[in-house]
């Protein structure tokens, strides 16, 4: 990154130090109204926050039970504020990882970041209300709200569902396999490739990978033929893997995500794609 982003200002402009990649803060901050931890104790606490929510995760199993606790953990790791710059991106990104370890479908292909950017007074607001002591004895058990970490939580819940309806509408994955398929009928009569290929790329496209082996199983070809055409459409870029023997994974060629995605890309010309 460029010198200057490396370099941390206080909230006053009277202070400045130099960020190091993922060092734990070591000065006191204010973030807003918050005060985070002393820097002293931050180590506990993450090792707290590590121990509190690996707990919770192992109780729940399915990716929908995982998900208020990763909005939960959003907060908490910013209410911490571990590191001296960057808390912000480094806990959206914490809560991507996290909905792929969870198992939660399509994060990549759809994202919070985008949904919270949108609503960023509201997502500012709940979080800040989530930093407040603990209101009454039936606020929770600990030292902070729990009736405002659940009220935040709602909200991040709700972000990430108005996200998957978004990218839902704009993939219109209910007629992906008809696109595809109609793309792959139009370049089978301009070069040799076989049509069968379609249902090689739609696979990869829903499940995000595929084993090799799945290749005859997914075409409905013979083993042979379903080998060589899977290994066509990585040569030409319709799949990828990263090895001879490694999963495939969908791959995007420019000219043909207009057809595969009519809603997010313009129709390219399939005839660069034949040249």
């Amino acid at each position: 990154m460029p010198e200057d982003l490396h370099i941390a200002v206080s909230s006053d402009g009277g202070r400045q130090e130099r960020v190091l990649p993922g060092q734990l803060r070591a000065s006191e901050v204010q973030v807003g109204r918050h005060y985070p931890p002393q820097y002293t104790a931050v180590p506990e606490f993450m090792n707290r926050f590590q121990l509190s929510y690996l707990t919770s995760w192992r109780a729940l199993k399915l990716p929908y039970q995982r998900l208020p606790i990763i909005a939960c953990s959003h907060h908490r790791l910013l209410w911490i504020h571990p590191f001296l710059d960057g808390n912000g991106r480094a806990a959206r990104l914490f809560a991507v990882l996290g909905m792929k370890a969870a198992g939660i479908d399509g994060i990549g292909l759809w994202s919070p970041s985008r949904g919270l950017a949108q609503r960023v007074d509201d997502y500012k607001a709940l979080l800040q209300d989530a930093d407040s002591l603990r209101r009454g004895d039936f606020d929770g058990r600990g030292n902070l709200s729990l009736a405002a970490l659940k009220a935040f939580s709602a909200f991040y819940v709700d972000v990430c569902l108005d996200q998957v309806q978004f990218m839902s509408d704009m993939f219109e994955m209910g007629s992906l396999t008809r696109r595809v398929e109609n793309f792959f009928s139009i370049m089978s009569s301009m070069m040799p490739i076989k049509k069968e290929g379609y249902r090689l790329v739609v696979e990869a496209i829903v499940r995000g990978e595929f084993l090799r082996g799945e290749a005859s199983r997914i075409t409905g070809l013979g083993e042979r033929v379903a080998r060589d055409v899977l290994g066509d459409l990585i040569k030409r870029g319709f799949l990828r893997s990263d090895s001879m023997k490694g999963p495939v994974r969908a791959a995007f060629p420019a000219m043909a995500t207009g057809y595969y995605f009519p809603n997010l890309f313009p129709v390219g010309s399939i005839a660069e794609l034949t040249s």
